[in-house]
């Protein structure tokens, strides 16, 4: 299974709401408290870590909030089986990004999955580099023949610079160029989660599930953008 995973993702008709929801394990990863209404950031997740994705036609339900007008898409960890993936690949400008996902099968019917994703990169652009690095772990504990439980933890952080804006002028003349009064820009983010899980089986075919979760989080970003053909300090956001 090959996945691609960009940055932030805003699947819309409009600039600042989405209109696509995404869960990982049933919790939406969508943001109602960001500089865009609904964003979804998938670097919190590694690649090797999945299971399955789903991608659901809306309007999908309302259990979803309001993100999901076009659909879903439906991210699944893997819970079981022993095995142990690494991939690592190298590209232009400096990237580099690893890869690495280990499921072990323990004694007395436990279950432990990791997963661990380091990434960097220099930037097409002057002082456009970035660092971020995710890691997440779901430890289940076989209690008796009727009862599981779960615990799983998620902690990414990330931080990059960005050379700003160009005025159409500066674009024609060098499009990967820096606007000289452009300095210090860039973001910081760090994302955590914890979640425990409780499974009961009724019978042989019909399980009991309950779950309670923590989410912590904190992005600041900060950028200078032209305004009537002046540069100037325009905005510092911060998301909790």
């Amino acid at each position: 299974m090959s996945i691609t995973i960009s940055s932030a993702v805003w699947p819309t008709g409009w600039c600042c709401e989405a209109s696509v929801a995404a869960t990982l394990d049933g919790i939406a990863l969508n943001e109602a408290m960001s500089h865009a209404d609904g964003y979804f950031d998938l670097n919190v997740v590694v690649p090797l870590e999945l299971d399955k994705v789903n991608v659901h036609r809306g309007p999908v339900s309302v259990l979803q909030g309001n993100y999901n007008r076009a659909g879903l898409v439906e991210l699944r960890t893997r819970r079981g089986g022993s095995y142990t993936d690494v991939d690592v690949s190298a590209g232009s400008h400096g990237m580099l990004d690893a890869q690495a996902a280990l499921g072990r099968e323990l004694e007395g019917g436990d279950q432990l999955n990791l997963a661990a994703q380091p990434s960097r990169g220099d930037g097409a652009r002057p002082s456009s580099g970035y660092e971020r690095s995710t890691l997440s772990g779901t430890w289940k504990h076989h209690v008796h023949e009727k009862l599981d439980i779960s615990l799983s933890g998620r902690w990414h952080e990330a931080r990059g610079d960005s050379p700003g804006y160009l005025t159409e002028a500066q674009w024609r003349q060098d499009p990967q160029g820096k606007d000289g009064h452009v300095v210090g820009d860039g973001f910081n983010k760090h994302f955590g989660t914890l979640r425990l899980d409780a499974q009961y089986a009724l019978d042989a075919d019909t399980r009991l599930q309950g779950f309670v979760y923590g989410t912590q989080q904190d992005f600041v970003r900060w950028f200078t953008r032209p305004r009537s053909g002046t540069y100037e300090y325009l905005l510092r956001f911060a998301a909790h």
